[in-house]
């Protein structure tokens, strides 16, 4: 949805409070957050076979695989994490991992491929 262009354009703002823009290929969706999303501890969840996690590995990160093609998307409120109710294994282990799970029924919105971030807005 975007140019290589367009990323060196972003990335030369970005670098103007010392950070950088990284181009990321996502395959089968049409947002990367439909693919990958944060954890409350800094980690990933992510569509195994939507988005390469190589590149977010070599940055450091941990990277959780998602058992279910909705689960890669979750919006974190605080320590808890919102997901949508079609996602009960990885709502799993995302308890397992220590987090409050919260399962949303968002079955029309994923019709559009809508997901619980674009529910949000961040204050």
């Amino acid at each position: 949805r975007t140019n290589m262009n367009a990323v060196k354009q972003f990335d030369r703002l970005c670098r103007t409070v010392r950070r950088h823009a990284v181009a990321i290929t996502v395959d089968r969706c049409l947002h990367l957050k439909t693919a990958i999303t944060s954890l409350p501890d800094g980690s990933l969840i992510a569509v195994r076979g939507w988005v390469d996690t190589t590149m977010f590995e070599r940055l450091g990160y941990t990277v959780h695989l998602a058992s279910e093609d909705s689960g890669g998307d979750v919006l974190c409120v605080g320590n808890d994490v919102i997901l949508p109710a079609d996602a009960p294994e990885t709502a799993a282990m995302i308890r397992g991992l220590g987090f409050e799970v919260h399962q949303i029924d968002v079955s029309e919105l994923q019709k559009i491929e809508a997901g619980v971030t674009c529910l949000s807005v961040l204050i």
